[in-house]
């Protein structure tokens, strides 16, 4: 029966997501209790840092461990990097500050109101603990379902294209509301998100550059690469067009114009598969750009629009985020249309041998999703003032 070879990997991944969970309840509930009971020094500090700590980003815990259980990392030895255990380690640090939060909060309450009278029968703080959570024990599942949710979610390791112009923001809760399986996303250029799935610290990826895309794969990172979307690059500058390239839609052309009149061009400079697709184009271009002309600022597309508008220089954009992007003061769009502007975002999921198999399913499930009928229909269905951002994978391509 189709499927039958994803149960393991289903049931190790609820395995290791229940672990974390019971492990967060066991130590959270008690000390969230602790906290909202007992006064001491340093209380106040700690009760801040467990709500600071609800935010965590996924990538800094990943991060950590990878540095403390890697062979050349102070716990090397032990043998426990990309293990169920390593990942139930992971999830718990995940979890616990959602668990602890909550739970100091909701009993916090429930202290300020009965704490007198349990007091005033000569029960001691430590003896009255269980009953606060018992009385408490609806705000206690939901602090531990909280927590679930939390180490159960999948992270995708995204472009950041797909997030500044909104697509991800819009389709993500039709995926959850249909699956109940929630996402947390790392928007970063494509290089970056490529290297963060790598250290295994996101379960899929989404992204838009092919040779790095093929490198990931030939390196075994990755077991699955489909095509989600598209839209096209575009090249916008000054309305004064100093390089004379208006009209288009050769980019390379308009590259080699570009350089040889020394106008202002922006570069994003930070290894995304837009900073990809320029540096493709000036090779096509013959042109190896140097000078005061050319800006590299090592930022997002966000931030290369703002220098290009500052500036009234050139720069390569995605017309998703170019569409979405709201400061164009002098700007416009003086190239698009050719076929080497056609810019593709393909999903990848990773390999589970490489990089282990807890958050396997929910993530196959999310990849299985954005390629399916609802899934690309949410995609279509994204516009910004009438305009659509991305087209579905199937839609025909110039």
């Amino acid at each position: 029966m189709p499927g039958w070879d994803l149960l393991p990997i289903i049931l190790l991944s609820l395995g290791v997501s229940l672990s974390a969970t019971l492990l967060a309840a066991c130590i959270g509930l008690p000390l969230g209790t602790v906290l909202a009971v007992y006064r001491f020094p340093g209380r106040g500090a700690l009760i801040l840092l467990f709500n600071a700590l609800l935010g965590l980003p996924p990538v800094v815990v990943g991060v950590a461990l990878y540095w403390l259980l890697s062979r050349a990392g102070p716990l090397g030895g032990l043998g426990l990097l990309f293990t169920p255990g390593a990942m139930v380690v992971a999830q718990l640090l995940l979890a616990l500050p959602i668990v602890t939060a909550l739970s100091h909060r909701a009993i916090a309450g429930i202290w300020a109101r009965y704490g007198d009278d349990f007091l005033s029968l000569g029960l001691r703080r430590v003896q009255v603990l269980p009953h606060l959570i018992r009385i408490g024990r609806t705000e206690a599942l939901t602090a531990v379902l909280a927590g679930f949710g939390r180490a159960a979610a999948v992270v995708l390791a995204s472009t950041t294209s797909v997030e500044n112009s909104g697509l991800l923001g819009a389709i993500l809760p039709v995926f959850t509301k249909e699956t109940r399986i929630a996402v947390r996303v790392i928007a970063q250029g494509t290089g970056q998100a490529l290297a963060t799935a790598a250290r295994g610290d996101a379960d899929l990826v989404l992204v838009h550059d092919p040779d790095a895309e093929d490198a990931f794969m030939k390196a075994g990172h990755g077991v699955t690469r489909r095509e989600v979307a598209w839209n096209d690059f575009i090249v916008v500058g000054p309305g004064s067009d100093p390089a004379n390239v208006a009209g288009g839609h050769d980019a390379a052309r308009a590259f080699a114009a570009i350089a040889e009149a020394r106008a202002p061009f922006v570069s994003r400079g930070d290894k995304s598969g837009t900073d990809a697709k320029e540096k493709r184009l000036w090779r096509a271009a013959g042109v190896t750009p140097a000078g005061s002309w050319y800006r590299d600022i090592g930022g997002g597309m966000g931030a290369a629009l703002n220098a290009a508008a500052a500036m009234d220089a050139y720069t390569l954009s995605d017309r998703g985020t170019w569409l979405s992007f709201g400061n164009k003061r002098n700007l416009e769009i003086v190239v698009e249309g050719g076929r080497d502007l056609i810019n593709r975002y393909d999903v990848i999921t990773l390999n589970p041998n490489e990089h282990g198999a807890e958050g396997r399913a929910p993530a196959q499930r999310l990849a299985d999703w954005l390629v399916s009928p609802e899934g690309q229909a949410a995609i279509a269905g994204y516009r910004v003032a009438g305009q659509t951002l991305f087209h579905p994978e199937a839609d025909a391509k110039p």
